[in-house]
């Protein structure tokens, strides 16, 4: 990485060796500044942490990198190339999920395919109703990504103008209601729809109590 001169006036200390403290602590560095990263672990965390196993270091972050554009602007930013650094190999499956009776559900890269596996495993009206979640899902992303996403700190103007250019986006995003209220209403198939309700622990919100329903 290219450095600009270090001001010995200008410090930064970045807690925590996550891929958004390191992140942090690159871009002071680029731009010139004095930067020490501290970690209470001996090795990275946060979605890079690893755990002991029988086997060696098991990988404990996330089954998937969502956003490679984010990573690809975070090392241009830097003077440097994404695929310089690290190999990214596309999967087609991108998780098998087992249930207790046996049943399996194996979500892909193409929406096509997810829904295709979602209707042998649920239904044609669960496949349907996956497929207008997700045409909500990029409506939403379309209409947040910049102003909320990729916002240092989002503005509530910005996202009131956003929603002031496509009123829908309000009822898309069903602000009074619970994730359990919403999947109820979006999702008739009880199993798939505990399937859902358990993504929140995996980005850092707050479980629900749910019943672990099975076939």
């Amino acid at each position: 990485m290219k450095t600009a001169q270090a001001s010995s006036a200008a410090h930064g200390k970045v807690v925590g060796v996550g891929i958004a403290g390191l992140a942090a602590a690159a871009r002071l560095a680029h731009a010139g500044l004095g930067v020490t990263v501290l970690e209470r672990h001996a090795a990275p965390g946060g979605k890079m942490r690893c755990v002991p196993s029988s086997a060696g270091p098991v990988d404990a972050g996330p089954t998937v990198l969502p956003l490679r554009p984010v990573f690809e602007a975070l090392f241009a930013s830097l003077d440097e190339r994404l695929e310089d650094h690290l190999t990214l190999v596309a999967q087609p499956v991108l998780a098998r999920h087992f249930w207790p009776c046996g049943s399996t559900l194996d979500l892909f890269a193409q929406e096509a395919q997810s829904a295709a596996a979602i209707e042998t495993f649920a239904g044609a009206r669960a496949a349907a109703q996956f497929t207008a979640f997700c045409a909500r899902a990029r409506r939403l992303f379309a209409g947040f990504d910049g102003p909320m996403m990729q916002a240092a700190a989002p503005s509530p103007l910005a996202l009131g103008r956003v929603v002031a250019r496509d009123p829908g986006l309000l009822r898309a995003m069903a602000p009074l209601s619970s994730l359990a209220g919403t999947l109820a209403r979006q999702f008739d198939d009880r199993v798939w729809r505990s399937f859902l309700a358990a993504m929140p622990p995996m980005s850092a919100a707050r479980p629900i109590a749910r019943p672990r329903f099975c076939r």
